[in-house]
């Protein structure tokens, strides 16, 4: 058992008996709010042995009931902060210098969350991180949409990213947090779980922090999406894309006066892409992107891995939270392999008992409704159901960091499962696709002038350009332009308001074909003409040779060498064969020894099952290119 033995400070037991006295003291005021939040984060950088001051307090800190609570706990916290926290094994320091005019960019990003009620366009500033005593260059900035990660001026959260091939903790890219911006340990354990079942999820551990020499305890590291994130988890690097933006809930917490189902950050209509510039340079990725876009508006369930977009659900209705898989938490990888969407889930919160019924978050609404779905429940939900079985060993050891937290019981978890395996349809709120609010009034002068954008649009390398209204109200299209010229054949021309179901877009045809990333630029005024808005088309989109190959079979009667063994297995028989064209085949494959396959340029085999190639060492199997190169297995 390791000893943190911590700094100590007379100041500790005043700052203590200060937070007791501002709980009483009227939030409302702005710059109370800001004393408060100041010195609550002040304490909290001291290693109490607990996740927050709530949770110290075991619940609100405006319960009398909980002050008992910590009172008993006094003793171990005067202990604590002593002769520091017992735990298994020492915490790893990570220390960040920001010089002063940086750090000064920071916080006036800060002062501007404060000021707008919500965080975005937060700008990244040079840094150098010392850990284990390796000094290393990085680029950091302030994270999170709402005020708990940036409320006070320590321990705010930061996203860093390391410069070379330096990584701490195996992590080129991390966020740090407060625990408490983690919902310790309930995040931590919810995506523990989803590794458990093969889906993608951040790891998490916890270091102590110190920036610019001053002490900011002990924080939470977060992974964040990288290869190296992928490759650790078994999975080949490919896209990471995410539905939807944050412009809806900056409009939200912008905006009073608030136009009813405008659809702006649509998670059907807009799709974007995780590392956009290094991505879209790849012709292959900027297919698969391209393709992911095209099939995610038309909702086509088969996009998406049902197995492990089953178990995320299953796991967050027994969680009785959403939040991790909600539009603004949840990214989704692209497999190269089966050429399917899989969660991957991020920030999950509390657990509760289940007593009302949820509704469904897209995509998720759709997916409930396919056969696929259906066919393997039992299959994906009896998995979840054992991880279960050991989830409260993996909420103690989270708890372990921090002894003086509220014990959690897991049975809350056990009871929902058990709810959900027999009520499972019943459970969930009728299907919201396409459900609207009921607005009579058309849109105000004010609201019109507050909308964020007008219109989605996208354009495709064969000149078409697809506009979708997010208004239901009448659009115009001023001009288009490119590198600033304005196309004089595309003024005044109106789009229909659109309701929330409606996904077919307003097409115009451009000579506008091949490649214009970040080139187009679309005028558009709502509203009798008054108010205007320019809109950015950032990357092209491919039309030709997007498909998906496995979603189709091949009539393999049609050759004479392959033979039927059962209903699920084939196999190709001895012999030299030449193949000319594509074969995909939803059967296992065995392909017997001493047996020569020749395959023309254009041709490939898939298997969508298991493949057994039984060559010897007298009587091998040759696969080979008919005449330089094919397209393999």
């Amino acid at each position: 058992m390791i000893i943190q033995q911590k700094g100590k400070s007379p100041l500790i037991y005043f700052l203590i008996f200060v937070i007791i006295i501002i709980i009483f003291i009227p939030l409302s005021p702005k710059n109370i709010k800001n004393i408060f939040w100041d010195y609550y984060e002040r304490i909290s950088t001291y290693d109490l042995g607990s996740s927050s001051i709530h949770d110290l307090f075991e619940g609100s800190l405006k319960d009398p009931n909980n002050y008992v609570n910590f009172f008993k706990k006094t003793p171990q916290v005067f202990k604590n902060l002593v002769i520091g926290v017992k735990r298994k094994r020492k915490l790893p320091l990570i220390n960040i210098d920001i010089r002063f005019k940086n750090f000064k960019k920071i916080l006036e990003d800060r002062d501007s969350a404060l000021k707008n009620g919500v965080g975005y366009n937060f700008r990244k500033v040079k840094a150098e991180i010392t850990f284990k005593g390796q000094k290393i260059k990085a680029k950091v900035r302030l994270k999170g949409l709402l005020s708990d990660h940036w409320r006070s001026k320590k321990r705010m959260s930061f996203r860093i990213e390391l410069k070379g091939d330096n990584s701490i903790l195996g992590f080129k890219k991390f966020s740090l947090h407060k625990p408490s911006a983690r919902q310790h340990p309930y995040d931590q354990s919810f995506q523990e779980i989803q590794r458990n079942l093969n889906n993608i999820s951040p790891s998490h551990s916890y270091v102590e922090v110190i920036v610019n020499g001053d002490n900011w305890g002990v924080m939470n590291i977060e992974e964040h999406l990288t290869k190296e994130l992928l490759e650790k988890q078994k999975f080949k690097e490919s896209i990471i894309v995410e539905f939807g933006n944050k412009k809806h809930d900056i409009y939200k917490r912008t905006v009073t006066d608030l136009y009813d189902n405008y659809r702006i950050s649509d998670p059907y209509i807009s799709v974007n892409l995780l590392n956009e510039k290094k991505y879209f340079n790849n012709v292959t990725f900027r297919k698969y992107f391209s393709y992911i876009s095209n099939q995610h508006i038309l909702r086509e369930n088969k996009l998406y891995n049902n197995d492990s977009f089953s178990k995320s659900l299953f796991l967050a209705l027994i969680w009785n939270n959403m939040h991790g898989i909600y539009k603004q938490n949840v990214k989704y990888y692209f497999s190269p392999y089966s050429l399917e969407l899989y969660p991957i889930t991020t920030d999950q919160s509390f657990f509760s008992n289940l007593n009302t019924k949820i509704e469904l978050p897209k995509p998720y609404e759709k997916i409930v409704q396919s056969k696929f779905f259906k066919k393997r429940f039992d299959k994906n939900f009896n998995e979840v159901k054992a991880s279960i079985l050991n989830s409260q060993e993996i909420i103690d050891r989270w708890q372990n960091f921090f002894p003086l937290d509220k014990k959690i019981n897991s049975k809350t978890l056990v009871d929902n499962q058990k709810l959900i395996e027999d009520n499972f349809f019943s459970i969930l709120k009728e299907a919201n696709l396409g459900r609207e609010n009921n607005q009579t009034n058309k849109i105000s002068e004010a609201q019109a002038q507050n909308l964020m954008d007008h219109i989605y649009a996208k354009h495709f390398e064969n000149g078409e350009i697809h506009v979708y209204n997010l208004t239901r109200e009448d659009v115009k299209i001023k001009n288009i332009e490119v590198d600033n010229i304005c196309l004089e054949d595309f003024k005044e021309i109106s789009i229909n308001g659109k309701s929330n179901s409606d996904y077919n877009p307003y097409i115009i045809h451009t000579d506008l074909k091949g490649i214009f990333d970040n080139r187009i630029v679309i005028t558009t005024e709502i509203l009798n003409y008054k108010y205007t808005r320019k809109h950015l088309l950032q990357y092209s989109l491919l039309v030709n040779d997007i498909h998906n190959p496995l979603q189709v079979t091949t009539d393999i009667s049609n050759f004479k060498f392959f033979e039927k063994i059962d209903e699920n297995n084939y196999q190709i028989k001895k012999g030299q064969w030449v193949i000319d064209r594509p074969i995909i085949i939803d059967k296992n494959l065995m392909v017997n020894k001493g047996t020569e396959l020749i395959f023309s340029e254009d041709s490939y085999l898939i298997i969508k099952g298991v493949l057994k190639i039984l060559g010897e060492e007298d009587e091998k199997i040759i696969l080979r290119s008919l005449n330089t190169n094919w397209k393999g297995i």
